[in-house]
C-alpha cells in the first residue's frame, strides 16, 4: 500500500470521526432542547439545498434541512467539532422553536393586510370583461389590481428578511445560554478574525434578506444579558 494512499484514508477516517463526533453533539443539543426530530448525518456543501438557486451558505451559519445538517464546506478543516456547538445550537433553536412564529407574522402583518385589497382589485378587474372576454371596465381598475399584485408580492419578501433576522438574533441569545456565551463569542471572534469573503459581506446593515451579519451576531450577544 502505497504512503498517498495511506495518507488517503486516514484523512477519510478522520473526517469521518469528526462528522460523527458532530451528529453526537446534534444529538446532545437536541436532548438538552427537548427536540425529537433532529439531523442524524452532516454534509458540507457551500450553497443552500433545495430550490434556492446558488445560495451561498454563510461560514458563521448552518442549515437543518431534514435528517441533515449542512455545514459551509470553506469551513470543513476550519473548526473542531465541538466549536460547531454554538452555530448549532442557534439552528436548532430557530428550526424547531422559532420558524412558524415567523412565518405567522409575516403572514398576519403583512400578507394579510395586502391581500384583502387585492381580493378586492381582483373581483373589480374580473367583472370587467364583456361577454366577447375582452377588459371593458375602467382604467383605474387596472392599475388598482396591479399595484395590489405588486403589493401582496413585494410588501412580504421584503418584510421576511427583517423578521427572519430578528428571529436568528432571538435564537443566537437562546443558545448562549444553553452553551454559554463567552464560548459562544469567542467562535464568533474566531470566524470574524479569518476575513472569509461571505462574512464580510455580510456585515453591514441589509433589509430584506434573510442573512445575518457577523458583526450584528457578535453585538447582539455583547449586548445580552443573561
Amino acid at each position: 500500500m502505497t504512503v498517498a494512499l495511506i495518507s488517503r484514508l486516514t484523512n477519510s477516517n478522520s473526517a469521518d470521526s469528526r462528522d460523527q463526533r458532530i451528529v453526537e453533539i446534534v444529538g446532545e443539543l437536541a436532548t438538552q432542547l427537548d427536540v425529537h426530530r433532529f439531523p442524524r448525518k452532516v454534509v458540507w456543501s457551500d450553497y443552500l439545498p433545495g430550490g434556492r438557486g446558488r445560495t451561498i451558505l454563510g461560514s458563521d451559519e448552518c442549515v437543518v434541512w431534514d435528517s441533515q445538517i449542512i455545514l459551509a464546506k470553506r469551513m470543513q478543516h476550519k473548526l473542531e467539532p465541538d466549536e460547531w456547538r454554538p452555530i448549532v445550537a442557534s439552528s436548532l433553536i430557530l428550526n424547531s422553536k422559532l420558524r412558524k412564529n415567523v412565518v405567522r407574522k409575516i403572514f398576519a402583518r403583512r400578507v394579510f393586510p395586502p391581500a384583502l385589497p387585492f381580493i378586492v382589485a381582483a373581483g373589480l378587474f374580473g367583472s370587467g370583461f364583456n361577454s366577447g372576454g375582452v377588459y371593458a371596465g375602467p382604467k383605474w381598475i387596472v392599475l388598482f389590481f396591479v399595484i395590489t399584485l405588486f403589493a401582496l408580492i413585494l410588501v412580504p419578501a421584503f418584510f421576511y428578511g427583517n423578521y427572519y433576522q430578528g428571529a436568528k438574533l432571538v435564537a443566537d441569545r437562546q443558545a448562549a445560554e444553553l452553551v454559554g456565551r463567552q464560548r459562544f463569542l469567542d467562535l464568533m471572534r474566531k470566524i470574524d478574525q479569518m476575513n472569509l469573503e461571505d462574512v464580510e459581506k455580510a456585515k453591514g446593515k441589509h433589509r430584506g434578506v434573510p442573512r445575518l451579519g457577523l458583526d450584528r451576531r457578535i453585538t447582539n450577544l455583547q449586548d445580552y444579558t443573561l
